[in-house]
């Protein structure tokens, strides 16, 4: 963990690529989900929009379906909560 800019990004990469995983990154879905204009992404937009942040629970499920749509692979998860719950509940 670390603030932006600190190489979660870059070490996450590195570790994937080594270790032969796929790194899911929440911000990359959210756009992407975001730019698909999905329910779950246009649900986090209008909590953007009105300067809030993303509660995990629409993370989550964003996390969720992509997960359930790429199965096979094994996952370095690189996440940023405001607490451990959500954390709990990927397990």
């Amino acid at each position: 963990m670390g603030p932006p800019g600190a190489g979660k990004g870059t070490q996450a990469k590195i570790l994937a690529e080594k270790y032969n995983l796929i790194h899911l990154s929440t911000g990359d879905i959210l756009r992407a989900e975001i730019g698909k204009k999905t329910h779950t992404g246009l649900e986090a937009q209008s909590y953007m929009d009105a300067g809030n942040l993303v509660p995990d629970k629409v993370l989550l499920s964003m996390m969720e379906s992509y997960i359930n749509r790429a199965s096979k692979f094994r996952y370095y998860f690189r996440w940023l909560s405001k607490d451990d719950s959500a954390s709990r509940r990927l397990k």
